[in-house]
């Protein structure tokens, strides 16, 4: 064998033990194992291994012994790109891919968002000495109970909480409903064997779906849990199994409510339509990364299909939608391409494609690799962190001023901020209680500094703190990371004394109210997000307050003033619709006093009694005070930019109320023509022949513009078309539907079986009356017969080929084994008339979507279409693809479809009549 053959060899060996890989064999892939299995020496392997890593083919750990991987293949398991080929320990590898990092309930996907409630029930529960409270599991089916009380397990034996050698185990308790000694035999145990409490030697037991057990079966399931009320101690507690059970209603319900009163903890697990759009995203994503895994491919998915996935509801709940993902896979995968694996949103489920209206750039294609969905909060906050640590890099490296760090780190604090206040964050129940608790701390530290801290400062120190509580602040972080953060705190600490001191109050003052302290990371970020209120207000001769009517006008212009001005200068008091001035005076007069050191104030109000408030509170402040009617975004930026700047606000106020002062334009009615387009995939010359018979029908002088433009101009470029610039298009009429948005589409075989609708009324409404229309429709029911329209839109002997296209239809028909409805016939005469005469032409419609699908489908329909036509394409030497006969299928199916409905609606309305 060649040298380059047996390198090869190696190559293609090493893919197939990867590709086969699991966690315990992994660690035999070494150069001895090669050689062997190869037949090669061990120093020849060492030297065609280390030239493929040097290629990029495959990786290297430096453990001992030696491991190697097909890097292509190892990559597909971990459905993560790898950056390197050299890795110093397989834990180095799995940790630059964020693989093995997570423990226990970290492993479940929205553990700090929907699912964080739960989990601190669970935690509480399973670590309650001596040996656990029981916990009832409510949701509906499908909605990861199951894996939650396996998790639970986790948890406890990464603490330390259960014994080593205990173990987990699942009970079915549908399989007992009506099984009363074979449930005791289950638990406790008979002569034979014993019990699942036993086994588990100290561990964990769910009982899952106890709501389904008999009401012999229920009693004894609840004299287990008053068994668990009764203290035990000694050794006896440590072998007593922690016990979990599931249900899949509400604690509230009948077959629940009996456990529901004897557990002490009820946990209320949400349903997949509960849990926030970052988590179901993060699901999806999760699911397609595991079959990915399963065919050893990357996958990708469309933006259509992975909205519908994430927008679709599931009976199941995310077993329905891990079931969905697999069907979605094996739809779309393609045997043979082993590299890639792409699901688009036709490969969905016909129950999941009409959960989601499509959107632009839907086509577009998302790497499904960890981490590339980016966008749950933990994400969020892992980019934060990085962000900071990499401009406090540029800071001690002298390539930044500290002014420049300053700014580049409160842009990373307010994306995050953002993304908790706008971002679709889920609402965490434990982050809002924290906030409502420290919103009146944040309120009394802000007051004793003279310092504005906003709900948004308190919104972001409640979610730290949450994050932080739930084992996730800066222990979590790599050390480098902490000791990096801590010279970042220092620093701060040294530059902004006046900043630190605040948030050292704010601590303790937290630990007061919460019993807990913010972490080294949670200082730091509350440091740079109020910094610029401690710096803007301290160094200000003017404060600057809106006041207006409604529930959150004034909040909204000065949060966006201060945004666009990069500092906080202005504060708001919203007047809601039931309120009177004087409600307001309380919020103002606090406002001033907590702005006492200022020289003055500049009130902006909108209108009415407000513009009078001045009056109002003169008496209660020394500042001096100018009020502003009218307010709007505009004269907010340019009171706000004279604050900023320190310039007295009264000498530019005549400049500002000219430079302010509404204007207004006034765009009168066009005077285009009202348009119909007409067109035929046959060309031009056949739409303006189907044009030739509605102008000959209108009344003369009626002020309409009939013009002609070409099919597939139409259908690629849509609105786009220079035909949609002349005018008012109001309808377009023809033979086969270009699909431009917005614009109604006439079918001409609808109003040869139908006649004048009101569609078409509508099209012509504004340019006719209704004796004008009246007339309209006798002269063309007289002109537009089935017979002049297809001279119309053929070349051909249109005779001969009505005759003998009427003739396939009703063979069409026979071999289907049912009739086509009467409102398809005429459209199918019309639509096979054009179809010979682009086959005769040779320009056939070549795309269809699913044609691969469809040939699979409904191969009888083709095999009997073709038979019936078998006379037309041997007179004209021509063959019909599948493309045309996939059209032809789907346009007699929703002529029936409407047919059926139709009718049905008929049949309703007659029975209700009677």
């Amino acid at each position: 064998m060649s040298t380059s053959g047996t390198k090869q060899e190696l190559l293609e060996h090493l893919d197939r033990l990867t590709r086969a890989a699991t966690p315990e064999t992994v660690g035999s892939f070494t150069t001895m194992r090669v050689a062997a299995d190869i037949n090669v020496s061990r120093s020849l392997a060492s030297q065609y291994l280390n030239e493929l890593v040097r290629d990029g083919l495959i990786v290297k750990v430096n453990s001992r012994p030696v491991i190697y991987l097909h890097k292509a293949a190892f990559e597909h398991f971990l459905q993560h790109s790898l950056p390197a080929s050299e890795y110093p320990s397989m834990t180095a590898l799995l940790k630059s891919v964020g693989v093995g990092e997570a423990k226990d309930f970290q492993k479940a996907i929205g553990y700090d968002l929907s699912l964080a409630p739960c989990i601190d029930q669970l935690k509480a529960a399973m670590s309650y000495p001596p040996y656990g409270l029981p916990v009832l599991l409510c949701g509906e089916r499908g909605c990861g109970k199951a894996r939650l009380s396996r998790l639970a397990f986790e948890y406890c034996h990464n603490r330390g909480i259960v014994p080593p050698e205990a173990s987990y185990a699942r009970v079915d308790c549908a399989a007992y409903a009506s099984d009363l000694a074979g449930l005791k035999a289950c638990l406790f145990g008979d002569a034979s064997a014993p019990g699942v409490l036993k086994r588990v030697g100290g561990g964990c037991v769910f009982l899952d779906g106890v709501d389904s057990l008999g009401a012999r079966q229920r009693d004894l399931v609840i004299s287990l849990l008053g068994e668990y009320g009764r203290s035990v101690a000694g050794a006896q507690a440590g072998e007593r199994a922690r016990l979990i059970l599931g249900c899949s209603t509400s604690a509230s319900a009948s077959k629940a409510s009996p456990f529901g009163r004897i557990v002490p903890i009820v946990v209320s697990v949400p349903s997949l339509s509960e849990r926030s759009v970052s988590e179901r995203i993060d699901l999806a994503m999760h699911f397609l990364r595991a079959e990915g895994r399963r065919v050893s491919a990357n996958v990708r998915i469309s933006r259509g299909a992975l909205r519908s996935l994430v927008e679709a509801n599931f009976a199941e709940n995310v077993d329905g939608l891990k079931s969905c993902v697999i069907n979605c896979c094996s739809h779309a995968y393609v045997p043979g391409s082993k590299d890639e694996l792409v699901v688009r949103t036709y490969d969905l489920p016909a129950s999941v494609l009409g959960a989601s209206a499509a959107q632009k750039n839907d086509d577009v294609l998302l790497s499904c690799e960890k981490g590339s969905s980016g966008q749950a909060d933990s994400s969020h906050r892992a980019s934060m962190i990085e962000g900071l640590l990499q401009a406090f890099d540029r800071l001690e490296s002298s390539v930044t001023s500290f002014g420049e760090f300053t700014s580049e780190a409160v842009g990373h604090v307010r994306e995050y901020q953002d993304h908790l206040n706008f971002g679709g964050a889920a609402a965490n129940p434990r982050a809002l209680s924290c906030e409502r608790v420290l919103n009146p701390v944040l309120e009394e530290v802000g007051s004793a500094h003279d310092v504005e801290l906003t709900r948004k400062s308190s919104r972001l120190l409640a979610q730290c703190l949450t994050v932080q509580l739930r084992g996730n602040g800066v222990e979590q972080l790599r050390p480098d990371q902490v000791e990096k953060l801590g010279r970042l705190h220092a620093t701060l600490s040294r530059h902004l004394r006046a900043t630190a001191a605040i948030v050292d109050q704010l601590s303790a003052e937290t630990r007061t109210a919460l019993g807990a302290e913010p972490d080294l990371l949670c200082r730091t970020v509350m440091m740079l997000d109020i910094n610029s209120s401690v710096v803007a207000k301290r160094n200000r001769e003017y404060m600057g307050i809106i006041c207006c009517h409604g529930y959150s006008t004034a909040t909204s212009i000065a949060d966006a003033a201060n945004r666009i001005l990069h500092a906080h200068v202005f504060d708001a008091v919203n007047m809601t619709y039931d309120q009177q001035v004087t409600d307001v005076l309380l919020p103002l007069r606090r406002l001033l006093e907590r702005y006492s050191y200022c020289k003055g104030a500049v009130l902006l109000v909108d209108m009415g009694s407000l513009t009078d408030i001045a009056s109002a509170i003169s008496q209660a402040t020394d500042m001096e005070l100018i009020v502003v009617s009218n307010v709007s975004t505009g004269l907010a930026l340019e009171v706000g930019s004279a604050l900023r700047a320190n310039e007295s606000p009264e000498a530019r106020l005549a400049e500002m109320a000219q430079l302010c002062a509404p204007a207004f334009s006034v765009t009168h009615a066009s005077n285009h023509v009202d348009t119909v387009v007409f067109c035929s995939e046959s060309g031009i010359e056949a739409a303006d022949k189907i044009r030739r018979l509605f102008s000959e029908s209108l009344p003369t002088d009626t002020p309409v513009e009939l013009v002609v433009a070409d099919y597939r101009e139409l259908a690629e470029h849509g609105l786009a078309d220079p035909t949609f610039q002349r005018g008012s298009v109001r309808a377009i009429v023809g033979t086969m539907d270009p699909g431009v948005e917005s614009i109604p589409f006439l079918a001409l075989e609808d109003i040869l079986y139908e006649g004048p609708t009101r569609r078409l009324d509508k099209a012509f409404s504004r340019c006719m009356d209704a004796a004008a229309l009246a007339s309209f429709h006798a002269s063309l029911l007289k002109h537009l017969t089935l017979q002049n329209v297809i001279e119309s839109i053929t070349i051909l002997n249109p005779e001969k080929l009505y005759a003998e296209v009427s003739q396939a239809v009703s063979r069409l028909a026979d071999l289907m084994g049912q009739p086509i409805a009467p409102a398809a016939t005429i459209g199918l005469y019309v639509h096979l008339c054009c179809l010979v005469e682009r086959l005769v032409t040779k320009t056939p419609i070549e795309a269809y979507a699913n044609e691969r699908e469809f040939r699979t489908a409904h191969a009888a329909f083709i095999d009997a279409f073709r038979t019936s036509f078998s006379s037309i394409t041997d007179h004209y030497r021509v063959e019909v693809p599948a493309t045309e006969i996939a059209y032809v299928y789907d346009y007699i199916s929703s002529k029936s479809a409407t047919r059926e409905h139709a009718s049905g609606q008929v049949e309703g309305s007659s029975q209700q009549d009677e």
